[in-house]
């Protein structure tokens, strides 16, 4: 993380004077945290710095879910929010499959037999968060994920229509959270962040999302 925020401080400057009008998606890691950085000490608006955040691994997660539904992941609306880190999560309580609950699809599925359900939420969260690591183990790093991942959001940025992507901004007092960038739902547009989407999280997912944002102030109080 230092070596990093050394790099980003020592660049910033540079950049944002050669091209203050542009629009900012921070990549390298750790995202959230040098999302923040870059907002501290920028003074670039805000609505035009974005944090790739938990794209791809809300990717990761689509991915697997349609796997076991048997089902396009265009089909299954699950999210990854938090730190793009070991304190994300999943909200279970808003994911679903084809305008079903997760844990209801199955029971009304015609797929039903070929369907590997039975509320997997830990391991789920499990593979999300692991998967980086074993890409990385199996061929070395993780480029080509990441590189589609970011021509996407680029690709939403471009776009004249709203596209809504969980990436890493600043939080202002939602559920009790302020002065730290992790991810939760934003629309993105050729303004850059153009709203953020209001989401109803139950008890047990906002106490996740709070601790999500304590471990990345800790990061950031540290450097």
């Amino acid at each position: 993380a230092q070596a990093n925020i050394n790099i980003l401080k020592d660049i910033t400057p540079q950049i944002t004077a050669a091209a203050p009008d542009a629009i900012y998606i921070i990549v390298s890691n750790p995202v959230d945290v040098l999302t923040y950085v870059f907002h501290k000490i920028s003074g670039v608006p805000e609505s035009h710095i974005i944090g790739s955040g938990t794209i791809l691994d809300t990717s990761r997660l689509q991915s697997t879910l349609a796997k076991r539904f048997c089902i396009s992941p265009k089909n299954v609306h699950a999210h990854v929010y938090g730190e793009h880190g070991d304190s994300s999560f999943v909200p279970w309580s808003l994911v679903h499959i084809a305008n079903n609950h997760i844990d209801s699809y199955k029971a009304h599925s015609p797929d039903h037999d070929r369907i590997k359900w039975n509320q997997d939420y830990e391991e789920i969260e499990q593979f999300v968060k692991t998967s980086g690591a074993q890409v990385i183990k199996n061929k070395g790093a993780t480029f080509y994920a990441v590189a589609m991942s970011v021509c996407h959001l680029c690709k939403c940025v471009q776009s004249t229509a709203g596209t809504a992507l969980t990436v890493s901004t600043m939080m202002h007092g939602e559920y009790g959270i302020r002065d730290i960038a992790l991810s939760m739902p934003a629309v993105l547009g050729l303004d850059g962040v153009e709203t953020h989407v209001p989401i109803s999280l139950n008890e047990d997912e906002t106490t996740r999302l709070i601790q999500s944002a304590e471990a990345l102030k800790g990061i950031a109080e540290g450097l």
